[in-house]
């Protein structure tokens, strides 16, 4: 007897391995993105300015210690761009400053980000300027409802007074007791929460943050005050089976700053 065994399918593999290049050609410029997990997670001031800081080829004029400086716009220089041709653009609209600069036009929720991308070099055709573009993408509903609150907190007993033999900037009070004259954080206090979630499932979502930063920093034995306020919200959603996509999107920073360039010799009342 002979039995005949013929095969169902006949299935072919091809594997093709290659070694990633180190050097990709057919890129030609110079691009860093922080995703939200490395925005949250990394330890950095909670400012834009603190992060830029941290990307390669790009300098700033200040360093930001545990936010004493996040209520100011720090100076900056990248590649052929001396900070006056940078460009700010959130959820793909440009809000850079028309009365100075590279500069932007608000300040932003740090909360509020999903993820920022700095293009330093080689940026697309469509870029109006030459120098650094700082593209914010803001966070968005989902098909589940989830939300944050954070606060965070620093002041003046959470620092070391550490005077040095050349500067000591010891002085004595009324009361005869000795203090640190330098500068210093007497309080940063930062509030923030946001919630998101469906208003129709798969096809109409809202998001909403708020964010308050009360900043007040020693110069010199004078306060120098911060409060910045910044509210966001969104509603986003598709039609025609996804092929239709719509957003509306509402910003709103506001900054009250009181005690700006006081020193020794500028007293309060004189800034």
């Amino acid at each position: 007897m002979v039995v005949t065994i013929t095969p169902s399918t006949v299935e072919e593999r091809v594997v093709v391995t290659a070694e990633t290049p180190l050097l990709d050609r057919r890129d030609t410029g110079t691009s860093t993105v922080l995703t939200q997990a490395e925005i949250t997670q990394i330890p950095t001031a909670r400012d834009p300015w603190a992060v830029l800081s941290t990307i390669p080829g790009i300098m700033t004029d200040r360093t930001n210690v545990g936010g004493n400086e996040a209520g100011q716009q720090s100076n900056y220089v990248g590649k052929g761009d001396n900070g006056t041709m940078s460009t700010w653009v959130m959820d793909g609209v440009e809000f850079t400053d028309n009365a100075a600069k590279g500069a932007t036009s608000t300040y932003l929720d740090f909360n509020s980000f999903e993820e920022i991308g700095f293009v330093s070099g080689g940026a697309d055709v469509d870029q109006s300027t030459p120098g650094l573009r700082m593209n914010y993408v803001t966070k968005q509903g989902s098909n589940r409802h989830t939300g944050t609150m954070r606060m965070i907190f620093a002041d003046a007993d959470l620092q070391e007074d550490i005077p040095t033999p050349a500067n000591p900037e010891w002085v004595v009070d009324a009361g005869g007791d000795e203090n640190y004259s330098g500068d210093g954080i007497n309080e940063v206090f930062e509030k923030n929460f946001d919630i998101g979630g469906p208003i129709l499932k798969d096809k109409l979502w809202y998001w909403g943050g708020y964010t308050q930063n009360d900043i007040d920093f020693d110069k010199a034995g004078s306060s120098d005050t911060t409060k910045l306020q910044n509210l966001g919200l969104k509603v986003h959603g598709q039609a025609n089976g996804g092929r239709t996509n719509y957003k509306v999107f509402y910003s709103m920073g506001d900054k009250v700053k009181a005690g700006r360039g006081a020193s020794t010799t500028r007293p309060p009342a004189t800034t």
